[in-house]
């Protein structure tokens, strides 16, 4: 027991390289060692490489532990493994990063947010479990009420029936009834039911005795010179104490008395549950509020008009509004707008633009209520802000230490010669005259230098990241002119023609030229990936790129297409980039989100022997005054 204590919560599957750090994780060198491990110790975050086994023996694997621990985070270590191994992991199973190796630079960064994923997926889960067990015990007091209020209506009806010979003992059962309801101490329950059957049957005193609560010494002796009836008080089948009626002489109290004291006694124990259970609904009451006011998110209960219904502290405490806010609208309180948010649909996950300065994203759950027709919706607002903006930093870090090393391979092996190319030409043409024969090739060979170095300055400018700033006013002219220049050397390399169509006027938008640089690369990369595998079919494809941009009144349209005559649309759909999967490809999941934060929208048609693209950006003159504030990225 003390060794599994002490064990790590990490598990790192196959061979390690001697730098990789390990944060004194447990190792298992094969899927059978780490099988062993998991039977003796729950692992938060369990590192696998694809090519520690065959594809189907670490599905097999992978499912196992989820059935033990199914909130385990999984890292895929690619480690060279073929594509469709890697292929086929991903798409049977899921994971929370993928990475090349244990060497990975970012390796204790990644083991950190592992964890931490892990740990708010743990937490969620006890919150879940909390909430089902409240509102479980919420339905079974609720039912178990519903029988014993039945139960007292038919007792109700049997007196009444009764009360229609003694008309006498009627007028004091309803006078004991009518005071059981008003009661709301067990002290007013004596009072008001002697007051109620005093005149009937002449009782004096009642005295309700709680097993919890023992009798005081003068009860005790009044018992003992007085005529008195016990009947018990029940509460299902166990009971919880017994009434005591009294009455001084000698006469004891009669069988029909009795029977009706009986009864009397019965609509006791309904009462003495009932405040019993208003004090425990109470207390349940506290906690499911005390829960609910806990969850640090905002959490609101709103109907199909988006009034609100309910609402936790959170969400009083971000809407910044002292007064009650049941009955206003989500949008108004929240966000302080006079229409529903953009994107917002309610019953689905979606995600709100940035709302004063802040971007949510919205779990929108549906509540259909037993009692009524009316279907509600509960609303968590998960604020992303911070998520987003790590998100841009990562890409920004993957693209400038990838691009960032191109461009510094390029200055150290290329600048150098090429500088002193440059001179040399440039001395030689001092030399000549201008009706030198040799003047006019040394003159190509100055001009095809300088090109050199001005694809050399634009590629070393791609690759050093420009600092985060406010969106501004672009032209997406100069974006596609950017991503070619990048992309044109390798286009060159590959023999792919890549043709231009752009208006003369300008096209612009608001947003962040490097974000919106990178996801055009991507595409055109896309494109080249297409073209260059079509061509390893057929070599007979004639390899072009043509990039157009065309303008209507209302949109601006960016299309890539491998062919000049571009293929039917009708042939194949166009893929819907706003559901993509963890499983589609990365590239294409943060071209589509970059493209989405642009308020644009991508729409990809692969086919056999093309590969078909669409961006469109709404023009920003267009927009409705109101939308003014979700146009910010």
């Amino acid at each position: 027991m003390t060794t599994d204590l002490l064990r790590s919560s990490y598990l790192l599957i196959g061979a390690l390289d001697k730098a990789a750090p390990t944060l004194g994780a447990d190792l298992a060198k094969s899927l059978k060692e780490a099988r062993e491990l998991c039977t003796k110790t729950k692992y938060s975050i369990i590192a696998i490489p694809a090519k520690i086994s065959t594809p189907d023996e670490v599905c097999a694997f992978i499912n196992a532990i989820q059935v033990i621990t199914k909130n385990t985070q999984f890292i895929l270590i690619t480690d060279q493994a073929s594509p469709k191994d890697i292929r086929k992991i991903l798409s049977a199973s899921q994971f929370y990063r993928v990475v090349e190796s244990y060497s990975e630079t970012r390796w204790n960064e990644i083991l950190t947010e592992a964890q931490e994923n892990y740990a708010q997926i743990e937490q969620s889960q006890q919150l879940f479990n909390l909430l089902n067990e409240q509102n479980e015990n919420l339905v079974r007091l609720s039912t178990e009420l519903e029988d014993r209020v039945a139960r007292r209506q038919q007792n109700t009806i049997k007196a009444r029936e009764k009360l229609v010979v003694a008309n006498q003992r009627t007028e004091g059962l309803q006078r004991a009834l009518i005071a059981l309801n008003r009661a709301k101490t067990i002290s007013d329950i004596e009072s008001l039911v002697k007051e109620a059957v005093s005149d009937a049957l002449n009782v004096e005193w009642i005295k309700i005795d709680l097993f919890s609560n023992p009798f005081s010494k003068q009860i005790v002796e009044q018992k003992t010179k007085d005529i008195v009836f016990s009947c018990p008080l029940y509460q299902g089948s166990t009971q919880m104490g017994q009434v005591i009626f009294g009455r001084a002489g000698p006469k004891p109290f009669s069988a029909n008395q009795e029977n009706f004291l009986t009864q009397v006694a019965e609509s006791i124990s309904l009462a003495v549950f009932r405040l019993n259970n208003q004090k425990h609904f109470e207390v349940l009451k506290s906690q499911w509020e005390a829960t609910f006011d806990a969850i640090t998110r905002p959490l609101s209960l709103v109907d199909s008009n988006y009034n609100i219904v309910r609402c936790n502290k959170a969400f009083s405490q971000k809407s910044k509004i002292s007064s009650s806010i049941v009955g206003k609208k989500c949008y108004e309180v929240l966000f302080k707008r006079n229409q529903p948010c953009m994107n917002c649909s309610l019953g689905k996950k979606f995600r709100l633009p940035k709302q004063t300065q802040t971007v949510y994203e919205v779990t929108s759950q549906t509540l259909h209520s037993p009692n009524t027709d009316q279907t509600l919706y509960i609303n968590l607002y998960h604020d992303i802000t911070e998520a987003l903006k790590l998100e841009v930093q990562i890409l920004d870090s993957s693209r400038e230490a990838e691009i960032g090393l191109v461009g510094s391979s390029i200055a150290h092996e290329l600048n150098n010669p090429l500088a002193g190319i440059i001179s040399f030409i440039q001395v030689i043409k001092m030399d000549l005259q201008k009706t030198d024969p040799y003047y006019d090739d040394i003159i190509q060979m100055e001009n095809a230098a300088l090109r050199c170095k001005d694809i050399i300055q634009n590629l070393l400018g791609f690759s050093r990241l420009a600092p985060l700033s406010e969106p501004g006013f672009i032209d997406l002219r100069e974006v596609i002119k950017q991503s070619k220049e990048i992309f044109e050397l390798r286009a060159k390399s590959s023999g792919i023609e890549v043709s231009l169509d752009l208006p003369e006027n300008p096209t612009k938008i608001e947003g962040q030229i490097n974000l919106l640089t990178q996801a055009i690369s991507h595409l055109m990369t896309m494109a080249l990936s297409t073209i260059v595998e079509e061509r390893r079919k057929d070599k007979t494809i004639n390899p072009q790129l043509f990039i157009g941009l065309e303008v209507t009144s209302n949109t601006y349209s960016i299309n890539f297409s491998t062919s000049k005559n571009n293929p039917s649309k009708e042939s194949q759909p166009y893929i819907d980039t706003s559901s993509l999967k963890d499983s589609d490809s990365l590239d294409l999941q943060v071209t589509s989100q970059i493209i989405k934060d642009h308020l644009g929208k991508l729409d990809v048609m692969s086919l056999d022997k093309f590969f078909q693209a669409r961006v469109t950006f709404t023009r920003p003159e267009t927009l409705p005054k109101s939308q003014e504030v979700d146009r910010q990225i």
